[in-house]
């Protein structure tokens, strides 16, 4: 398996064939740096469970490219030169081998220097692509004024989107995109239906600006004035982070713990130890946190943006507020607390809405995907 940061790139042994068929020999590439241990983890349990897949049903052969996000060194830039060098070689040496080149793009990678080089690559060895498009920034990233990407987007075969919210952004673009949910994250031993929240509120984003943080800063801070029993974890990082914890300094805020990029299993740790999922994003469709949240049974409080309303529905499976109301944010925190029927009601309605993304229903979509692909 390969691994592939902003700093280096380690090849190692894991090159395995199978019998049979090669019709559906691909190559699966999560190329650039994934900022969310969650999405990075599920990420790579998607490479997996398509190999075993198609190796099962086509004999295909799956060969996952995984990103990391490690702190850079001081010699940043001429590392990461090397490292994408490197990238490139070996690039070279694995397209040729595969019939299929799909190639994962997600939010904070770097289109150009992670996705473009693979797409010419394949196209030059005459390899059909699969752009699986994760980002939350499609529209900036396809609006007009930044048309670069368009000439490598039309190089694909096929576009794949994780939300019907980005289908219908790149429908807006005129590119056609097949939507191909993810998996929940379903927990190995099934956790009863919470039936009420202290709360121990769980916050998983960057911190940059389009999680738009402060707000759950600024709706934690009412909540605490009449619950002081109230805790927050925020996990993540990013450039905004000096800033909002100056702000939980200054204002006095107790309870708020910034506990910076974690493992996958100690992300998901947090979401176990939290009874109520927080969410503030400007812009996010669903992503991997939350869906593992909802398989949790986890009472989710989230902005109505994106491709999110899609999925969680007012009052069934979560309650919504608008962008930018940290106000509003905070009458929900206060009303799970005081009503615990709404929470178990939430609770159980989250799970089943999970389980319409799990594997066994994800699986057939791939499947069906691949054999459209390859006729």
């Amino acid at each position: 398996m390969i691994y592939l940061d902003d700093n280096s790139l380690v090849l190692g042994a894991e090159t395995r064939t199978r019998p049979g068929s090669n019709r559906f020999r691909v190559l699966y590439l999560a190329s650039g740096p994934c900022r969310d241990p969650i999405e990075r983890a599920q990420i790579e349990s998607l490479g997996h469970r398509l190999d075993g897949a198609l190796s099962a049903d086509y004999g295909g052969c799956i060969k996952a490219l995984a990103a990391r996000s490690d702190a850079p060194g001081r010699r940043r830039f001429l590392v990461a030169a090397a490292g994408w060098l490197y990238y490139t070689r070996s690039l070279f040496n694995l397209v040729p081998r595969y019939g299929t080149v799909h190639v994962v793009h997600v939010t904070g990678a770097s289109f150009w220097r992670h996705c473009a080089p693979v797409i010419v690559l394949a196209r030059f060895f005459g390899k059909r692509v699969v752009l699986h498009y994760r980002s939350h920034l499609a529209e900036t990233e396809l609006d007009s004024a930044r048309s670069l990407p368009a000439p490598f987007l039309r190089q694909c075969d096929r576009i794949v989107v994780s939300s019907e919210h980005l289908r219908y952004i790149f429908a807006g673009y005129g590119y056609q995109a097949d939507f191909i949910g993810d998996v929940s994250g379903a927990p190995a031993d099934p956790s009863p239906v919470i039936t009420s929240v202290q709360p121990r509120i769980a916050v998983m984003a960057p911190l940059e600006k389009q999680a738009n943080l402060i707000d759950v800063i600024k709706a934690f801070k009412l909540v605490k004035q009449k619950y002081p029993r109230a805790e927050m974890t925020i996990v993540g990082d990013g450039s905004q982070r000096p800033f909002l914890e100056n702000l939980v300094a200054a204002e006095h805020i107790y309870g708020v713990t910034f506990s910076g990029a974690k493992s996958s299993h100690a992300a998901i740790q947090q979401l176990d130890e939290a009874d109520l999922y927080l969410n503030s994003s400007s812009l996010a469709s669903v992503s991997a946190s939350m869906m593992s949240a909802l398989a949790r049974g986890m009472p989710i409080v989230t902005t109505d943006t994106g491709g999110i309303a899609a999925v969680i529905r007012d009052r069934v499976n979560g309650l919504l507020v608008r962008v930018n109301d940290h106000v509003g944010m905070a009458d929900r925190i206060i009303e799970l607390i005081e009503t615990p029927d709404l929470v178990a009601a939430l609770s159980e309605q989250a799970r089943y809405t999970a389980a319409r993304y799990s594997w066994e229903k994800i699986r057939s979509r791939w499947l069906s995907f691949y054999e459209r692909l390859n006729p």
